[in-house]
């Protein structure tokens, strides 16, 4: 059975305290510290024996980062995205639109987390440039000169025609760096998740906020995050959308996709934990 390391705060550990944890244990290095430190969002580590997990939690505590040793089968799957590019923030529910629009509502208790941010990915953008290149053909021997004109013609070299050059266009794509607004919504224990496309079609996603439409992304992302949060108290938020609740004016940034989904399965995990324990007690 593979174990994963969790933490117990979603703080990001030091690099050099990372660094030290990991000497010694099998399969860990100083550049992965360097690279957790920077994607460690609740889930340090997965697929480890019961023993190498339990000596990393261990080594982590004595840098003072404290975890805890979780059988990966406990951990929540997400599930596949529905992707949304409408949705209205309804009292009798959420009404969630598909791919043809037809209109779907959702009861605002089976909403169990919120998940807003700014994801780092990676895009390939593409470029069109137009030069003019000449249009190269046999032209008149007599004024390039007969036997330039003979050679040439011989080695298979075109003679420029003056006055007859073309545009060529030219295609290139480029790998960008840049954030994405993303916002995900959850329902039950993870059973469904629905992904909103804020970039595709902000026109439609921001329609039903009516008069109260500012046509500032960011602040029309605000008001959704704080419908669905009225209207679903019991959803758990992750911290994108805890900012976006308490009106931050800034949009959380996550340094790639992989984290803001760790977040999520850390979220995820916890609301189970406390749910099993309220139901034991």
């Amino acid at each position: 059975m593979n174990y994963a390391v969790l933490q117990k705060s979603l703080e990001i550990p030091d690099v050099e305290k990372l660094k030290a944890a990991f000497a010694g244990i099998p399969g860990l290095t100083a550049a992965d510290a360097a690279i957790l430190a920077k994607d460690a969002f609740g889930v340090l580590v997965k697929g480890k024996s019961a023993e190498v997990a339990g000596k990393l939690s261990g080594t982590l505590r004595s840098q003072g980062i404290e975890t805890l040793v979780v059988p990966e089968s406990e951990l929540p799957v997400l599930p596949p995205t529905k992707f949304l590019r409408r949705l209205e923030c309804q009292p009798q529910g959420l009404i969630v639109y598909d791919a043809i629009g037809r209109p779907f509502t959702v009861d605002w208790r089976h909403i169990s987390l919120i998940a807003a941010g700014s994801i780092l990915v990676s895009e390939f953008a593409r470029t069109r440039t137009e030069s003019t290149s000449g249009n190269f053909g046999w032209g008149d021997a007599a004024r390039m000169g007969a036997n330039t004109a003979a050679m040439m013609m011989g080695a298979g070299i075109g003679i420029p025609l003056p006055g007859k050059n073309k545009p060529v266009t030219e295609f290139r794509s480029e790998e960008q760096r840049v954030h994405r607004p993303v916002l995900d919504i959850f329902l039950g224990r993870a059973v469904a998740r629905y992904s909103v496309e804020i970039d595709t079609a902000p026109a439609l996603l921001f329609q039903y906020l009516g008069a109260r439409r500012t046509k500032d992304p960011l602040k029309d992302l605000t008001l959704i995050v704080q419908d669905l949060a009225r209207f679903a108290p019991q959803a758990a938020v992750n911290r994108g959308a805890y900012l976006l609740r308490e009106n931050a004016g800034e949009l959380f940034a996550y340094p790639s996709k992989h984290a803001f989904h760790e977040e999520i399965t850390w979220i995820l995990w916890q609301f189970s934990r406390a749910t099993q324990a309220g139901g034991t007690s």
